[in-house]
């Protein structure tokens, strides 16, 4: 039986972890959950109810909208970041009005598949924050959207598209009277990752 040098045998180690350390590098440099991204996206809700304090319950027109977050990781499965958003509303044939939205969203993301470049990640987003109804009147409607959104997202090097459908509700006070809008919310964009 033929040995090979002890320095050959050295060489290859060292070959190999060369080759185990850079890829692991290579690896959680390309990890879109270990990365800063930006995400842009449509909305559209389907219908849905709000509910009136005093009493009464109207249906709600299709919503469509549009809006943009910054998340930024926090460990491997977990993301936060500011969340912008507008969407024009309408209750029981009145008239459109426009909900402006600002907060914080919070992610759990789940790496799914990986497989030559391309990252399938389950998510599950949490939108939380302050919202501004801006109507025909010259009053502005305050008050608060929280949001459970179970989502996909499908990355590829440096873009990813972005497909999130839950429930959202938008809770506005209006001179003492307040009023809560239930709406299905299916999101769907694009992600970049910095």
């Amino acid at each position: 039986m033929t040995r090979l040098p002890t320095w050959a045998g050295r060489l290859a180690i060292a070959i190999a972890l060369t080759f185990t350390f850079a890829t692991g590098a290579d690896a959680q440099e390309r990890d879109w959950n270990r990365s800063t991204t930006w995400e842009g996206f449509f909305v559209v809700a389907g219908g849905g109810a709000a509910e009136f304090d005093q009493g009464g319950r109207a249906d709600m027109d299709p919503a469509v909208g549009t809006g943009m977050r910054l998340m930024f990781p926090a460990g491997r499965y977990f993301a936060v970041g500011p969340t912008l958003g507008v969407r024009g509303m309408r209750i029981d044939d009145g008239d459109r009005f426009a909900v402006f939205d600002a907060g914080v969203a919070f992610r759990v993301q789940i790496p799914l598949l990986r497989h030559r470049g391309t990252q399938v990640t389950l998510l599950g987003t949490v939108p939380a924050g302050f919202s501004v109804a801006a109507a025909d009147n010259p009053d502005a409607d305050l008050g608060y959207h929280l949001g459970v959104l179970p989502g996909v997202r499908i990355a590829f090097d440096q873009w990813a598209l972005l497909h999130e459908l839950g429930w959202q509700r938008h809770h506005l006070f209006d001179d003492g009277r307040h009023y809560a809008m239930d709406q299905l919310a299916f999101h769907f964009g694009v992600a970049r990752r910095f």
